[in-house]
C-alpha cells in the first residue's frame, strides 16, 4: 500500500504509526458489518468473525509478530485447563504473560518510539491476566468475593475460539479499552442494546465520538508538526534558557498525550457501535462504559488526581482492580500504591524512563491529597471557595499548577532514556521534584506541630 508510506514519508512519521491509525479507522467498516449481519446471532459465528478480522490487521501490522499473541492466547487456554482455575493458575499466568512481555520488549527494542507487536501484546497482557482473576473469583467461595468481583466473575472456562474472539475483537485489541469478558459477552449476546432485541441505535453516538476523536488528533498533528518531540533533543536547546526549556517542556506535555487522547476517542467509536459502549443508568441510555478518557474534565482538571480520573480511565480501573486491590494482604496501602505503579512501569516497558516516571506520580500523589486537605483547611481558601465571585480563582490556581507541572512529569515517560532527560531535568533545577519533597517536608512540620499541641492539650 504506497498510500500508505506516501502519507508516512510527508508527515515524518513511522509507516507502522500511519497503519495502526487505519486500523482503527476500519474499525468502523467491521463495526458496522457486525451490527447489520452479525447482532446477536449463533456466538461461534461472532467469535469466528472477530477472530479472523483482528488476526488479519495484526498480520498486515506486525506481521509474523501475530505468533507471539496466538502463542499467549493458547497457553492461556492450556494453563485454565492444566493448572486449573486456583490461585496456582493466577501466579503462573501472571508471571507468564509478564515475562513474555517483558522479553518481546527486550527483543524488539530500538532507539526510537517502536510500533511493533509489543503495542498490542502490551494491551493482551492486561486482558489475560484480568480474564484468569475473572475465572478464579468465579470458581472460590462466595465469602471472598468481594461485589465488584461478583460483578466480572464468569463460572466457566472458555473455548480456544471465544479467547481469540474476545482477544481479537478490531475495536479493543490494538490500543484498547480493557474490558472483561462479562461485557464481552453481552455484547455477543445482544443484550448491550438500547432497543430490546434489536440492533443497538449506536450509530449516530458512535460517529460523534469519531469526530470528536479526529478533531483532537487533526489538532495534535498540526502542533507535533511545529513542534515535534526533535525539539528537546536539538543542539542548542539545553543552552536556550530555564524559561524556553520549561515552556517547551510544558507544551511537549500537552501534545504527548494529545495523541493517546486522539486516538482512544476514535477507538472508542467503535465500540460503542457494536454496543460495547453500551449501558443504562437511572432510566438513560448511556454509551460510555468502556470511554477511556473524559475529554472536559481532561481539559479543565485542576488536579493531578482530577487528571488521574479523566485519563487512560479502563486501564486506571483494570490496574486497581487486579493489582492495587489484590495486594491488600500486604496491610500498608502505599507499599501497595508503590508496587501497583511499578507493575504499570513494567508494562510499559523496561527503560529507566519509566520507572523514574511512575515514581514521581507516587510523589506527587503521596503529597497532593494532604496538602489540598490541609490548604482547604486554612481561612483564605474557605473564604475564596465559599463565594460564587471568588471561587474561580481557586479552580484557575489549581489549573494552573497543573499545567506548569504537566509535561515535567511525563519528559522522562517521553524520553525514556535517563541520558537524554536527566540534562533537561537539571537545566530546570528539578523543579517538579523539589516543590513536592519542599511541600512534603512543610506538611511532615505541620503534622509535628499539630501532634505537640494536641500533646499540650493533654497535659493540660
Amino acid at each position: 500500500m504506497s498510500f500508505v508510506t506516501d502519507y508516512a514519508d510527508q508527515f515524518g512519521v513511522p509507516v507502522n504509526a500511519v497503519k495502526l491509525l487505519l486500523t482503527v479507522y476500519l474499525g468502523y467498516i467491521f463495526g458496522t458489518i457486525h451490527r447489520r449481519f452479525l447482532f446477536a446471532k449463533d456466538p461461534r459465528i461472532q467469535n469466528a468473525f472477530f477472530t479472523a478480522i483482528g488476526a488479519l490487521l495484526i498480520h498486515w501490522l506486525y506481521g509474523n509478530g501475530i505468533i507471539h499473541s496466538a502463542i499467549c492466547i493458547t497457553t492461556q487456554w492450556l494453563l485454565f485447563k492444566i493448572v486449573g482455575t486456583g490461585a496456582l493458575c493466577v501466579g503462573v499466568s501472571f508471571a507468564f504473560q509478564l515475562t513474555y512481555l517483558t522479553l518481546g520488549y527486550v527483543s524488539s527494542a530500538t532507539q526510537d518510539y517502536d510500533v511493533n507487536w509489543t503495542m498490542a501484546h502490551c494491551i493482551l497482557t492486561l486482558r489475560l491476566i484480568g480474564l484468569c482473576w475473572d475465572i478464579y473469583d468465579g470458581h472460590r467461595d462466595e465469602k471472598g468475593v468481594s461485589a465488584e468481583q461478583k460483578t466480572l466473575l464468569i463460572n466457566d472456562i472458555p473455548g480456544l475460539l471465544e479467547m481469540f474472539g474476545f482477544c481479537y475483537y478490531y475495536g479493543g485489541f490494538n490500543v484498547g479499552p480493557q474490558f472483561p469478558i462479562r461485557r464481552f459477552r453481552q455484547m455477543v449476546s445482544g443484550e448491550l442494546s438500547d432497543n430490546p432485541g434489536k440492533r443497538p441505535r449506536s450509530v449516530v453516538p458512535a460517529f460523534r465520538r469519531c469526530l470528536s476523536g479526529t478533531f483532537v488528533l487533526v489538532l495534535q498533528l498540526i502542533c507535533d508538526a511545529a513542534m515535534p518531540q526533535s525539539t528537546l533533543l536539538e543542539p542548542g536547546f539545553l543552552d536556550s534558557g530555564f524559561l524556553n526549556i520549561a515552556g517547551v517542556v510544558c507544551l511537549r506535555g500537552h501534545i504527548l498525550l494529545s495523541q493517546y487522547v486522539a486516538i482512544w476517542m476514535i477507538n472508542e467509536g467503535v465500540c460503542i457501535l457494536s454496543g460495547l459502549g453500551y449501558y443504562k443508568q437511572d432510566g438513560k441510555n448511556k454509551w460510555d462504559a468502556v470511554r477511556n478518557v473524559k475529554l472536559r474534565k481532561y481539559i479543565f482538571c485542576n488536579s493531578f488526581q482530577h487528571l488521574i480520573e479523566a485519563f487512560n480511565i479502563n486501564t486506571n480501573q483494570w490496574v486497581a482492580r487486579y493489582v492495587f486491590k489484590r495486594l491488600r494482604f500486604l496491610g500498608n496501602r502505599k507499599v501497595s500504591h508503590i508496587t501497583t505503579l511499578m507493575f504499570l512501569a513494567l508494562w510499559h516497558g523496561y527503560h529507566e524512563g519509566y520507572f523514574t516516571c511512575f515514581a514521581y506520580e507516587f510523589l506527587v500523589m503521596t503529597v497532593e491529597r494532604p496538602l489540598r486537605e490541609e490548604l482547604g483547611k486554612t481561612k483564605l481558601v474557605q473564604s475564596i471557595f465559599s463565594s460564587k465571585s471568588t471561587s474561580w480563582i481557586g479552580h484557575l490556581c489549581g489549573f494552573v499548577y497543573v499545567r506548569l507541572l504537566f509535561g515535567y512529569c511525563l519528559l522522562d515517560f517521553s524520553l525514556r532514556k535517563w541520558r537524554l532527560y536527566a540534562p533537561i531535568y537539571m537545566k530546570m533545577f528539578y523543579y517538579g521534584h523539589l516543590f513536592y519533597i519542599v511541600m512534603w517536608l512543610l506538611l511532615q512540620v505541620r503534622y509535628a506541630m499539630k501532634s505537640s499541641q494536641k500533646l499540650e492539650k493533654k497535659v493540660e
